[in-house]
């Protein structure tokens, strides 16, 4: 007879359970990753080396900066002095970093609905931590080109966070927006898309063209009907763009010349995809899993207006490094990867997503006994194992990373 009272019972204590390790989780990341770059502001000597980061370098040059991200870090170094300045730093920079891993639990939990919440809470885990498949002999270095979990750059941090900010909200607006003009929608955009550029303008050199080609496709398919409201959904995109020429004269100085040593953005032709020693390999660890997971679940993929957004702008963003470069005293700095390591993050979530779902219909097929061709299609035994060692190995490769860099390497000699 209480049967029934005595399950739900039990689901809501392994809930609970479940927040209370989540939560912990967060905790002990956020201190962890607080000490980190404490350590990495002061360059403190490690175990295998001295911390080392884009923060220290950035307080040594000093001067005008292009990124309001940054200012909080000079303002602290200046009224508290390097030693505290330093721990404030790594408070202010670990709030991001736990902040991004809320975002992607509340990404998954749309795109995967009705998972208990410990699956989702764990993977969102995960997807901070994971970075391209890293083989022993095989790869190239463990720090991929592409690698969109990593801890030394402080900008790319804020802009991590504030660009899947608006992707968030991005998702649960771009099927309905030529329906009705949202002035409130509006203005969150506007101001989602200042700041995200403001921090680094990488995320929007790649997604402002995919998602034009998305609105393109949407206005030709309603024959110019609703205009206005597809227009006032394009502008917040404008607005967010106009920081863009300070930006620019701020790393360029020479009143918009790029004379001198300043330099100015150029053209290239794969200057730094060449420059890998092992270029198409590291592509295929970071795209490996992503293809693999949309080509199984090529329906969904396909009737995803979202997912394609999504893939569209690493495309953009894999050309935005291929073909653009910096000369002068910035050149080789490689500043154009921050947008593809963005969207490999990015593409390595929605994977996740995918793989979320196929646990479910593993596990409901085992409950079933339900083993026939349909199910090793998607979600059977033998596909669902491959993605277990996709995920094993992004996930081995970010753990070795991160361990790496805790204990003092140097990113860029990894």
């Amino acid at each position: 007879m209480n049967r029934p009272e005595s399950t739900e019972r039990s689901k809501v204590n392994k809930s609970n359970v479940s927040k209370y390790i989540f939560v912990g989780a967060l905790v002990l990341l956020f201190a962890v990753c607080t000490e980190l770059f404490r350590r990495m502001t002061v360059s403190f000597p490690g175990l295998i080396g001295t911390y080392y980061s884009d923060i220290n370098v950035r307080l040594d040059m000093g001067g005008d900066q292009y990124s309001i991200f940054l200012i909080p870090e000079f303002l602290f170094v200046e009224k508290f002095g390097l030693n505290f300045g330093a721990v404030l730093i790594g408070l202010y920079l670990s709030l991001f970093v736990v902040g991004t891993v809320a975002i992607v639990y509340l990404l998954l939990k749309i795109i995967c609905p009705d998972t208990s919440f410990g699956i989702l809470a764990a993977f969102s885990l995960i997807c901070i931590f994971a970075i391209p498949i890293f083989i022993p002999v095989i790869s190239e270095r463990i720090l991929s080109p592409y690698a969109g979990s990593i801890w030394h750059n402080e900008s790319y941090l804020g802009m991590r966070f504030m660009a899947m900010l608006v992707l968030l909200f991005f998702y649960q607006t771009n099927d309905k927006y030529m329906l009705k003009f949202n002035l409130k929608n509006f203005i969150v955009e506007s101001v989602l898309f200042l700041f995200v550029n403001w921090i680094k303008p990488n995320f929007i050199i790649a997604f402002g063209p995919a998602m034009l080609i998305m609105m393109i496709i949407d206005i030709v398919k309603a024959k110019g009907c609703h205009f206005f409201n597809w227009m006032m959904y394009g502008i917040p995109v404008i607005i967010g763009s106009l920081i863009l020429p300070y930006q620019y004269l701020i790393l360029f100085p020479g009143n918009g010349s790029g004379s001198g040593d300043a330099g100015s953005v150029t053209l290239v032709l794969g200057d730094f995809f060449f420059y890998q020693k092992k270029p198409f390999l590291n592509l295929v660890f970071v795209l490996a899993f992503p293809v693999f997971m949309f080509i199984i679940h090529r329906k969904e993929f396909i009737k995803s207006r979202f997912h394609l957004v999504c893939s569209l702008g690493w495309i953009f963003s894999f050309l935005e490094f291929f073909f653009l470069s910096e000369t002068g005293i910035r050149r080789g700095h490689e500043n154009f990867y921050w947008g593809v390591r963005f969207f490999t993050f990015l593409i390595f979530v929605l994977s996740i997503g995918y793989f979320i779902n196929d646990i479910r219909t593993y596990q409901t097929n085992k409950k079933n006994k339900a083993e026939n061709k349909a199910d090793k299609k998607k979600g059977g035994i033998d596909i669902f194992f491959i993605e277990n060692i996709f995920v094993i190995l992004h996930l081995f490769s970010g753990t070795v990373y991160f361990a790496l860099v805790v204990l003092g390497a140097r990113a860029s000699e990894l």
